[in-house]
């Protein structure tokens, strides 16, 4: 499922969908969080109203909270004339803006990222730096102690004297952005995940106490790797104390810039005594790991796609020859719109369109395998 003001996010709340609840088996994996965020264009460069050593301090932060603790990242102007990234609270450090492969000053066109990654379980985290042309990451300091993420902050860094944006007595060095003078920072983007990843080969969940004899669930999945090689999801089966059987869910050709939906279906069967979920590939991340029992309506799993030029798609993993309908809800709880009422798939990847009402302030599809 997709919603217009954010067409990434398919892991909604599907309780009143009528299925039965929703079994997240990725908290039960060691998983890392990344926290990045991609500033496309800054300048920094207003002199302020009092002395040029004034003009330090000036940026954007963005804090990762835990209790009275925090891990605090950000872009910052130096000293009389000079740029860096820096972090402080659990660790600190700095990468001066000469470091990077690309320089980073005070006014720049192509931005730069900020990154914070860890694990929540062992408590490691860093904090890292690159610019905007491609350059590799910096790290600016590593620390311990972050085993939760209680709340996320930005804010903009001001100096003492003077503020953001505007003119003030010392304009002649004022940037000027449509019209206005004063300093600006425009974000791109912000990517906050928890994902599950991997090295040696494969991970596994034993979900023998989970899933039931006869029931028939749909497993799905997303995936990354940094290999740019195939991750297979299956299940793995034992019988009384014989050799274990894998069954195919699903598989994806994986890379290492965006994460791939695996999905597929699976039905227990009976006097199992062994009976694990498993994701196989080379230097994977899996992310949005989920087990749920299909119950009227027979939800699928799928994703929007903001095509850019005011519509979009509505794409999932189809089953050939197979019936579909297609609704709209403004508010998930009910009011559900039938779009299209048997859509029969002529491929496994199916693609359908539309161009949403401008006037909505958001809006909710789904896909539904008619009986």
């Amino acid at each position: 499922i997709g919603s217009i003001d954010d067409p990434s996010n398919f892991n909604d709340d599907i309780s009143e969908w009528d299925t039965s609840s929703v079994t997240t088996v990725e908290d039960m994996f060691q998983h890392s969080t990344s926290f990045n965020v991609d500033i496309s264009q800054w300048d920094l460069r207003r002199a302020w109203d009092s002395a040029a050593s004034s003009a330090a301090g000036k940026g954007i932060q963005f804090t990762l909270m835990m209790g009275s603790s925090s891990v605090n990242v950000r872009f910052e102007t130096f000293g009389s004339n000079g740029f860096r990234a820096s972090a402080s609270g659990l660790a600190s450090g700095s990468v001066y803006g000469n470091s990077f492969d690309n320089s980073l000053w005070r006014v720049e066109s192509n931005g730069g990222l900020l990154r914070i990654t860890g694990n929540l379980d062992s408590g490691a985290w860093t904090a890292s730096a690159k610019d905007g042309l491609g350059g590799a990451y910096q790290t600016i300091t590593s620390g311990a102690d972050l085993t939760s993420i209680d709340g996320i902050r930005f804010n903009t860094l001001s100096p003492s004297d003077g503020s953001w944006g505007g003119a003030g007595a010392a304009t002649a060095t004022d940037p000027t952005v449509d019209g206005t003078s004063g300093d600006f920072m425009r974000i791109d983007s912000i990517t906050l995940s928890n994902t599950i990843s991997t090295s040696d080969g494969g991970l596994e969940q034993n979900m023998l106490a989970v899933l039931e004899p006869g029931k028939s669930y749909h497993v799905s999945a997303w995936a990354k790797s940094s290999t740019t090689g195939p991750v297979q999801l299956d299940v793995r089966e034992t019988i009384g104390s014989g050799q274990a059987t894998d069954v195919a869910i699903g598989s994806v050709a994986a890379n290492d810039t965006e994460f791939l939906l695996i999905e597929g279906d699976y039905t227990v069967p009976d006097n199992l005594t062994g009976l694990s979920l498993i994701a196989q590939g080379a230097g994977f991340s899996l992310d949005h790991v989920q087990v749920y029992e299909y119950q009227t309506p027979n939800i699928v799993a799928s994703v929007v796609i903001d095509d850019g030029d005011g519509s979009i798609s509505l794409g999932w993993n189809a089953e050939l020859g197979a019936s579909y309908r297609l609704e709209q809800s403004l508010n998930l709880a009910n009011g559900w719109t039938v779009l299209e009422s048997n859509l029969t798939s002529d491929k496994s990847n199916m693609i359908w369109e539309l161009t949403p009402d401008p006037a909505l302030s958001r809006a909710f599809w789904r896909a539904i395998k008619n009986p």
